[in-house]
Formats: structure tokens, sequence, C-alpha cells
């Protein structure tokens, strides 16, 4: 993995030395509460910590009211419920909510355009922003947004948080002065002993994979065929896949078809995690994409090695291959099954790479994860009244460069839909009206088996 180096460092050096004695007000998106992805579980995280130590937040959720949160939510943080489609008429009133909650600083998590609500939202209210991304930065670019409107985006964002170093090449070279890297924290933690795994030579073992069951990221597919080409070599293992999502039921297919009943199991939502980690013998995710593999951090630190594939950013930065886990060279069946081969077929290997696993997750201790938000935070919040989303409306820009995305940023916030392009008129009339908007969803969730076929 790449050393995430000086501005983690610099930022714990910070806390330590000019930890906020003063409570800020903090403003964070929450995204969907109902949701058990990676930003729901950072932003209840974070909410959590800052509270903890003394701060009063508010998470934003365009979730409906009375939707309940499935991650652990302090009850001191104030969930506040916005509308979230993008459209001018909505705009003030989410800026009011804003205003209502006197906040000091707001966070927008983000792996897609969601920074650009909050952008218009925030426009000349002298609210310091900090946009904090959550996927891998070309995915975001080439695939769920496009890099002109992110690197404005990012340029009139007060501090930008990115999880690994390498992300930072991405960042505009006049914004890069105001980019702080921070990982995500090992928020995990046991809460009984872990069993000891039984020493027989027969044994069952358990190959284990936890995330969304969403196979355009996820890619779970590729971990059952693998598994089918091994498991006659390996009989006294299994495969257990936890989680859920769109594509549940043509993974059960895809188990069938390869006659795996009984020896690969859809074990559902993971509740209590630690559980399904202590009694694996080897982690695999096999994603696409990651802005950060959570689940591989937390395997680690339960003494698993882990086996994921080259090609994978925030994947390929945790593991270092051959030491703490395996890479798989190619995104295919067959180099994955290469990849697993050698830690199921060695118990030693196993033990020796879990060993180094348990070393390598010390960095994301939420203490020091916290303490290097806490001190950004700090930081940004002296940026009040003199934000950058007031340079730009007001057309204050110190070289060409920033000139450039200053200017693209006021082109977005004049849009019909500050979310959407003007050329986008039927998703504009879908995101203005919530009811459309989720039967849309319920269709396109009829049709994700359909998709996995044909991929």
């Amino acid at each position: 993995m790449r050393d995430e180096g000086s501005c983690f460092e610099l930022l714990i050096f910070t806390a330590n030395a000019v930890i906020c004695n003063v409570a800020m007000n903090i403003l964070l998106d929450g995204h969907d509460i109902s949701l058990v992805g990676g930003i729901e579980r950072f932003t209840t995280g974070l909410a959590d910590a800052m509270t903890q130590r003394g701060h009063k937040v508010y998470l934003f959720t365009y979730s409906p009211e009375g939707t309940r949160h499935k991650f652990a939510l302090n009850p001191e943080v104030e969930l506040v419920h916005y509308l979230f489609t993008g459209d001018p008429a909505h705009i003030p009133g989410l800026r009011r909510q804003i205003l209502d909650c006197g906040p000091d600083v707001f966070i927008a998590p983000a792996s897609s355009s969601n920074p650009l609500l909050w952008c218009a939202a925030l426009k000349n209210t002298g609210i310091p922003l900090v946009y904090s991304e959550h996927s891998d930065p070309l995915i975001i670019e080439n695939e769920r947004w496009n890099g002109e409107e992110r690197a404005a985006a990012l340029c009139a964002a007060d501090r930008i948080h990115l999880l690994f170093e390498s992300y930072s090449a991405t960042v505009p070279a006049a914004a890069r002065k105001n980019t702080r890297v921070i990982p995500n924290p090992l928020l995990i933690a046991s809460k009984q002993p872990m069993p000891e795994k039984e020493k027989t030579k027969d044994r069952q073992h358990a190959l284990l994979s936890l995330g969304r069951l969403d196979e355009k990221a996820k890619r779970i597919s590729l971990l059952i065929r693998a598994f089918a080409l091994l498991a006659s070599e390996f009989p006294v293992w299994r495969l257990d896949i936890w989680g859920e999502g769109p594509d549940r039921k043509a993974l059960q297919r895809e188990i069938d078809r390869h006659s795996l009943s009984g020896r690969a199991f859809l074990r559902g939502l993971a509740t209590e995690p630690w559980k399904q980690y202590a009694t694996a013998d080897v982690f695999c995710i096999p994603s696409r994409h990651e802005g950060f593999g959570l689940t591989v951090v937390e395997a680690m630190s339960c003494g698993l090695p882990v086996v994921g594939f080259a090609g994978c950013r925030g994947v390929n930065e945790l593991i270092q291959d051959g030491e703490n886990g395996l890479l798989a060279s190619e995104m295919t069946p067959e180099s994955l099954a290469d990849a697993l081969r050698p830690l199921m077929a060695d118990a030693f290997l196993r033990r020796e790479m879990g060993i180094a696993a348990l070393k390598s997750v010390e960095k994301f201790a939420p203490g020091r994860v916290f303490d290097a938000w806490e001190a950004l935070l700090a930081e940004t919040v002296a940026r009040k009244e003199k934000t950058r989303l007031q340079e730009c409306m007001a057309g204050n820009a110190d070289e060409p460069e920033l000139a450039r995305h200053y200017e693209k940023m006021r082109e977005v916030l004049r849009r019909k839909n500050v979310l959407l392009e003007d050329g986008q008129w039927l998703r504009r009339i879908v995101r203005r009206r919530p009811l459309l908007r989720n039967m849309c969803r319920i269709i396109r969730g009829l049709l994700q088996p359909m998709m996995f076929i044909l991929q």
C-alpha cells in the first residue's frame, strides 16, 4: 500500500497540537440512512465521534421522515430531512434548513455529483464547505459524473478530503493546497472474544465475502465462478457471502448453475460482521472498484489474509501483495482462483499473512483518524465568511486555471437543475417528483436481474 504519508501525518500532528477547544456546529450530508453503504457507515461514525468530542452534529438525509437508520447513531445527533432534487425551487428551502442550524462548517461526502447541490445551497452564505470524496476519482469522472464539473466543485470547496494520497493527482493544481488525505476509520470492534478455530485436519474452512450484492461494482459472480473452479480441489471449504442487494436472486441462480448448493451460501445481511470475520479463514473482495475497501481493513483487523484484484483501486492500496494478502492480476474467475489457491492450500501461509494483516491496519485506529478529522474541521471553520464559494460568485480568482473552474461553477449554478445538464429534461421532470422517482427505482429494481444476465 502507498503511504498515506505527509497529509495524514501532518493532520495528526496538527490535531495533537491544536485540538479544537471550541465546540463546532457541524452539518453533514448523511445521504440515505436506510442503506448500509460505505458513505452511510462513514457519516454515522463521524457524527458519533464528533458528538462525543463535544461538537453539535446535524445529519442531513434525503430519507423520508420516520426512516430508521441502519447504523447506530448517537441520540444527540439531530436528523434533518431534505429534498434531494436539485431543482431551483427547492434550493431556498434547503438553504433555510442549513442556516437554521447555525452551522460553522458543512461536510459533503460524495461519490458522484451531490456536491453541486450543496454548492448551490451554500453560495453567498459564508459557510465553509468540505468536499469529502468516497470513490475512485476515475470512476466518478468517467461513469458517474464528468471531470470538468468535478474539478469546478473541488475548486469551490474550502477543503477537499480524499482517502488515498494517489487520488490527489486527479485534483486541479489550483485546489491541491486545500487537499487533505485521511483514510476511513476502522469502526468494527469485536464485542466478544474471538472463537478459536478448531485445529482438526478435516475442519471445514470458510472463504468469506461481505458487501452489497450489486454486480456492477462488487462482481460477486466472479467469486462464485472462481470457487466453482476450486471446489473439487478443496472439498472441506465453503463460500459464505454476506450482504443484500438487487442481484441476490441472480447470484443464487449462479450458485445453482455451478452445482454449489451446500458449498456456497448467500447468508443475508451481516448485522454483527465481526462474528463472520471471526469464523472465516480467508476474505475475498472481488470488486471492480472501491473508494476505500473498508471490509478489507475490517477483515485484516480480525487476522484474515485478503484476496482482491490488482486493478481495483481502493483495494490494491490496502493489500500488499504477498504480505497481508494476494492480488489477482486479471479480473477473471481463473485469475481469482489462482490467487485464492495458495491461501486455501496452506494454513501456515494464512497464519503468516493474517499476522501481517493485523499489523497493517494500526494506522486506521479511530482515534487517529478522528483526530485528523477534527483538525481538518477546525482549519476549515477558519474560512468562515471568506469561503471559496464567495470568491467564486464574486469572480475573484488569482490565477487563470482557478478562474476557469470558477466560471464553470457559476455556469452550473445557473442551470434549470443544478444536478443535471439542461438537455436532460426528462430527468428534471422525474427529480421534481419524489413519488415518480421512487416508481422509477422500483422499475429499475425489477429490470436488474435481466441486466445481470446481459453482463
